[in-house]
This record gives C-alpha cells, structure tokens and sequence, in this order.
C-alpha cells in the first residue's frame, strides 16, 4: 500500500508530492490509543490514515499487570531506540510461554520479522521512559486499530522466565543482543564505524540488508567539511528512501523538478525526518560547509542511490547543476 503523509503544521520544512522534510522537534504530542501515558507523532500515514512511520513516547512506570506475548502475521517491523529504556520479553516460537527478558536501550536497532513472539516484561518497568522511531510495512500491529483482529495474534503467556534458551549465536558480530531468526536487534553503540565507499571521510554502519547482500537500513555519518566542489543534482527513479537525522547538520539544495537547476536551501539538522519519493531531484550544497558533520539513519526499498554502487546509472540519474545566485 502507498504511502500519504501527514504534512500540515509550522513544523513542515518541505512538503511536495515527491518529498517530505518535517522537523519532528517542533511537532505536538498526541495521546497514543490504548496505552495510558503513552505519546506519539506520526510522520507517515498509509491510505487508509494509519500511521507508517512514528515516534512513539512511553512513560516511566509503564507496566502491565498480566504476562502477555503475540506476534504479527504479515507486517515487518523496524526501529531504532532514541532515548530511555523498555523492558521486554523475547519468545524462541509460539511454543515458548516464558521467554528470555530483553531490555531495550537508546541506539538499539530492532528488526523484527513476521512471526516474532514478543510482549512487555510484566515483572519490569522503566524508571525514565522509553522514546523510538519506528516504521513498518502495515497495519494491525497495534492492539487499538481495526486491523489488529486479523493481523495480531494473541498469546497465552507465563510468569516464568527461560534464563537457558540463548539469544544469539556464539559467533555473532559486536553489538549483538538478539538474533533468532525472526528479531534481530543490535547495540548500534557497540557497532564498528567502516568506511563508507565513494564518499571521502564518511563512515557508515550497515544495520539491514536486502536479499541480495545491499544496504537496506544504514547510519552514516559524515565528516566535518568546508565549502566548496561541484555543484550537482540527481534522482532515484524507483527507490523510496526515508531518513531521521540523529545529529550535526546537512546543508542540501531540493529541487522542484529536473527543469529546475538553481533549486531551493535546506539544512538538515537533528530531528529532522525525510520521506523521499521516486523522482525527487537533490544534491548537496557545495556553497555551504558544515562545522559539525551530520549523522543520518536511512532505510530504502533498493539499491544502486549511493553513487559508488555497481551499475548506479540504472537507477540514479545525474543532472547538472548551477550554482545557487548568493554563492
């Protein structure tokens, strides 16, 4: 299903039918259904008005009275922890009642494929909160919307901890915390910073990827830089790419259309949120330098947007570019 988004309110920096810029810092709370105390803002909407991408807010104190686990039938979701913590449990299989106890931490990365067995530890709760992002592919994976009877199954659960069953291989990379088959779900802290191919000084930390081995969900960060450089633009003729700037700042040219060369200044700062649709013609600003460098979480539904790629041509498009009138 397509996606609509939720673009209205001062906090909108962009907002065309092939692009989304909103500064998720400046946009309200609203009261998320179903959990007393718990916040969201939804950055995404599908078709239907569900939310496809979020920042959900859970109080300090949160807690359920009764062990519960469930898993969702079709829906894949991802997310990464941006503050706090949240005690969960993590189940092998809908066989296991008791499961291992996992506490969700700020930088964690979650991948969690359909069929994971998951629930709140009912015997935990958290002393600041927990705040993540998170996006996946439908709906129905919260309790309170329509979709939850047919795509949400219902668990029993018991009190009972497994402290034997373990949550990974012995052999599994730094930063590992879960991977069953079904979740994985990694400290991106304890991660390793690898250079980041055609780009000079960037690293990036590969956290997902496609069937066929490339980048799907990635941080990159990128170095501290002076003006200066060639002026460019391109576009991604089927790929959606999304982002949230977890840090420093970006400066960027967007561009209304491939007739467009001059394009419009936009600086990409911490809390901004993207939402980049096929066709969507960008390029970084040459004119403008950054003292901070900036760091990026990106997901993509393909390859071949980063240029050092093999065969990019097939997919990015590179335009010329002049330079902007004030430089």
């Amino acid at each position: 299903m397509s996606s609509v988004d939720q673009a209205t309110g001062s906090w909108c920096i962009v907002t065309r039918p092939d692009l989304t810029l909103l500064d998720t810092r400046d946009m309200p709370w609203e009261p998320m259904p179903g959990i007393p105390g718990a916040m969201q803002k939804v950055l995404s909407r599908d078709l239907d008005g569900d939310p496809r991408v979020q920042i959900t807010w859970m109080p300090p104190g949160l807690r359920h009275d009764e062990p519960s686990r469930h898993y969702h039938r079709t829906v894949h979701e991802r997310g990464f922890a941006l503050f706090g913590e949240l005690p969960m449990r993590e189940y092998a299989s809908v066989e296991d009642e008791r499961g291992r106890p996992v506490l969700f931490r700020a930088g964690y990365y979650m991948d969690r494929l359909p069929g994971s067995v998951h629930g709140i530890d009912p015997d935990a709760s958290s002393s600041v909160g927990f705040m993540m992002l998170d996006w996946r592919t439908g709906s129905g994976t919260y309790l309170r919307e329509e979709s939850a009877a047919q795509e949400t199954a219902l668990l029993p659960a018991s009190r009972e901890i497994d402290d034997a069953t373990p949550l990974h291989p012995e052999d599994a990379p730094a930063g590992t915390v879960v991977d069953s088959g079904k979740l994985r779900l990694l400290d991106t802290r304890a991660m390793a910073w690898e250079p980041m191919p055609g780009i000079r000084g960037a690293r990036w930390k590969v956290l997902s990827r496609d069937d066929a081995g490339e980048a799907a969900v990635s941080i990159i960060w990128m170095a501290p830089r002076e003006p200066g450089g060639g002026h460019e633009r391109h576009y991604h003729r089927t790929v959606h790419e999304r982002g949230f700037c977890l840090g420093g700042e970006l400066p960027m040219r967007e561009f209304a259309s491939v007739e467009d060369d001059l394009g419009e200044r936009v600086r990409f700062h911490e809390g901004v949120y993207m939402d980049r649709r096929p066709g969507s013609v960008h390029g970084v600003d040459a004119t403008r330098g950054t003292a901070t460098g900036f760091t990026f979480l990106e997901w993509r539904s393909g390859p071949k947007t980063y240029l050092f790629e093999d065969d990019v041509e097939t997919e990015t498009t590179i335009l010329e570019a002049a330079p902007p009138p004030s430089a």
